[in-house]
Formats: structure tokens, C-alpha cells, sequence
């Protein structure tokens, strides 16, 4: 957000954290301590109030792992942008509920393996528009739509446990395994080692870890070992 490393309570742009002026410092920690993809979110595109292209390049352009980036993709010429540039993998939010068209036109131009669709969820109900509006919508629904549309990978996060350390909902995940077969992602509420563990027995295929690496809850290589160990 406005160029730097930043966590948020609860997605509220009111109540943040900047951890680093520049973003490109904790990427290249994430990259040293073996992180084998790094995830970013453009805030001020999904919010709709500017956009951080530039340091995602300065990201990319630096490090040699792959990058997927989400917030404010809504169109396919902001994804080739992104891809251009040497994005690995692009998340469609918003877009995977009012836009279908254009996930639909990403997976038949750049494959399943390049694109990612989130299902953000405040409680049972999906959000929208940097989790700003609910849409009424219920998130196993929407992730057996995105399913069944071919979607290679599905992050899903948790709103009410994002940034706040209090661990993830685990039984809204081991739901959302059930109803879907593409690849799965958990994100929200990560805290300790034993979070790691109890996610990879939901059968997800990877969690995002944010504010605990940030706030050293967690050391990233020790992370990866629990979860391979799964």
C-alpha cells in the first residue's frame, strides 16, 4: 500500500501496520529463508484508490522465485500486464464474482497454472472490492462455481481471521476441501507451527503466512519443514 510492506487488520485500511518502507526488503528475506513462491496483493488496486505496479517490477525483476499477485486484477489487460512483466500467477477477486467473462477468457489464454481465483469470506458470505462489499453470496458456492469452471488453484481467506493471530478457521476449510478438487490455498489467522500442521491435515495444498512472519511468530524455513512433513 502506497509503496510499502504493509499488514491490515481485517482487510481495514483504517487499521494498519507498515512493517517496510520498501517491500522489496521482506521479499528478499521470504526469498533467502527458502520460500519457494511469494505472494503479493496489491492494496490500493483492490481498493481502487491507485496501484503499486512499480514495485511489484522492482520484485520480480529482483528475486528467482515465482510471484503470484492479486488486488485490482480485473480485466484481462491488467493480467497480461502483470504477466508481462514476469508476474508467475495472477488472482482474480471481484472479478471471479461480477466479472466471470474475464476468468473464464484467462484460464483459455494463459492456463489454469497461471491463474488463481480467490473466495474471501466474512463469515459464510463472500466480499468484494478489497473486502468492502458483501454480495450475499455463499462461499462454498462460489468456490464449487470456480471449480467446475476449471480453475487450477482457488486461494480462500478467511476476513475475520486476517492479520489478527487468532488462527484459522479450520472447519470452513475442511468444508471448502470437500466441495472442491482444484488446487487449494488457506490464508487468515496463521499463528504457530501447530496451525501449519493442522491446516496441511485439512488436505489444503498451501497456506499464505503474513502478519506472523512479520511479527516473527514464525520462522519461515521452520514453517516449510512442518508442512513437507505432512
Amino acid at each position: 500500500m502506497n509503496g510499502k510492506s504493509v499488514r491490515l487488520i481485517r482487510g481495514d485500511p483504517s487499521n494498519k501496520k507498515i512493517y517496510y518502507n520498501d517491500p522489496l526488503v521482506p521479499a528478499t528475506q521470504f526469498a533467502n529463508e527458502g520460500a519457494e513462491l511469494l505472494h503479493v496483493v496489491d492494496l490500493d488496486a483492490a481498493l481502487g484508490t491507485g496501484e503499486n505496479i512499480s514495485s511489484i517490477e522492482r520484485i520480480v525483476s529482483t528475486l528467482h522465485i515465482p510471484i503470484e499477485v492479486g488486488g485490482g486484477i480485473r480485466s484481462l489487460e491488467k493480467a497480461r500486464q502483470l504477466l508481462e512483466i514476469g508476474v508467475n500467477r495472477i488472482i482474480f477477486g471481484t472479478s471471479s464474482v461480477n466479472n466471470i467473462e474475464v476468468v473464464e477468457a484467462a484460464l483459455k489464454e494463459f492456463g489454469p497454472s497461471r491463474v488463481a481465483a480467490a473466495v474471501d469470506a466474512k463469515k459464510d458470505i463472500v466480499v468484494v472490492r478489497g473486502w468492502t462489499k458483501a454480495t450475499g453470496l455463499d462461499y462454498l458456492t462460489l468456490a464449487r462455481s470456480l471449480d467446475r469452471l476449471g480453475t487450477g488453484n482457488i486461494i480462500f481467506t478467511s476476513v475475520d481471521s486476517d492479520g489478527t493471530l487468532t488462527r484459522p478457521p479450520f472447519e470452513m476449510v475442511r468444508r471448502l476441501r470437500k466441495v472442491v478438487s482444484a488446487r487449494l490455498i488457506a490464508s487468515g489467522g496463521v499463528t504457530n507451527l501447530d496451525d501449519i500442521k493442522q491446516l496441511a491435515e485439512t488436505r489444503v495444498d498451501g497456506t499464505i503466512i503474513g502478519t506472523a512472519l512479520y511479527e516473527r511468530r514464525i520462522n519461515l524455513t521452520d514453517a516449510m519443514k512442518v508442512a513437507s512433513k505432512c
